[in-house]
């Protein structure tokens, strides 16, 4: 009489073909495999998503063209004797790239600090932790279009770059105003103007505008202010043989 005994539970493991823990996300199809079970007796494998599953098999496929999130797959192995033992896997898939959104740019000039913010949207693995976010910051001597560019990962390692170009004016400098020498023609007349002293008022609005105003002496009559270096169309002044002008 030749005897046989087995009352080992089996023991074996189940692993993904990319190796990625039970709950981690994948970013392509995958399978998910049980294996190791060595009893005397042999050993039977089954799979399915039932809890106790009953189809023989020892691999599941993970396929999908957009997403699995949170299915989970059951792999039981029985002893030739019967004794039987259940693992799990649960199975994510996010095959999405993800998108990113910008905000904070603006198209008339100030004299504050612009901050520039984009960030990563993702809405099945999420972003990870290092491209969530990111802002750029222009302090002084921007304008116009800026072309910026962001790449972004998702958890399950899908990735993506966006550009963008922004608006962006700042201007934090102020005017460097002359205080002597000739102006050059100020009128249509060809009267030429020497600086005599810079008049109060003249200021830097700090948003690209610039306003200078001027004591003047003339070498004749009262100019006109038809020259093209004097942006306002406010009259002239004149007292006591000087022109006051803006």
């Amino acid at each position: 009489y030749t005897a046989k005994l087995d009352k080992i539970e089996p023991s074996f493991t189940v692993a993904a073909s990319d190796n990625k823990a039970s709950g981690a996300w994948h970013g392509a199809n995958f399978t998910v495999t049980a294996s190791g079970a060595g009893n005397i007796s042999g050993n039977t494998y089954y799979s399915g998503t039932a809890s106790n599953p009953t189809t023989q098999g020892a691999t599941q496929s993970v396929n999908s063209n957009t997403s699995v999130n949170g299915t989970v797959y059951y792999f039981k192995v029985c002893s030739g004797t019967g004794i039987c033992k259940t693992s799990s896997y649960t199975a994510k898939l996010d095959k999405t790239k993800p998108s990113c959104e910008f905000s904070g740019e603006n198209s008339t000039w100030t004299n504050n600090i612009i901050t520039v913010n984009a960030k990563c949207n993702d809405s099945l693995s999420g972003c990870t932790d290092a491209t969530a976010s990111k802002s750029w910051q222009f302090s002084s001597g921007t304008a116009g279009a800026q072309n910026l560019s962001y790449t972004i990962i998702d958890k399950a390692g899908n990735s993506n770059t966006c550009s963008k170009t922004v608006n962006v004016y700042v201007d934090k400098t102020g005017p460097s105003t002359p205080t002597s020498g000739a102006i050059g023609n100020v009128s249509g007349s060809n009267t030429t103007g020497t600086i005599q002293t810079v008049a109060g008022g003249s200021t830097d609005s700090g948003i690209g505008q610039i306003t200078y105003k001027y004591l003047v002496t003339t070498t004749s009559t009262q100019p006109a202010n038809t020259d093209s270096r004097f942006s306002t169309n406010r009259n002239f002044t004149r007292s006591c043989g000087t022109t006051y002008y803006a």
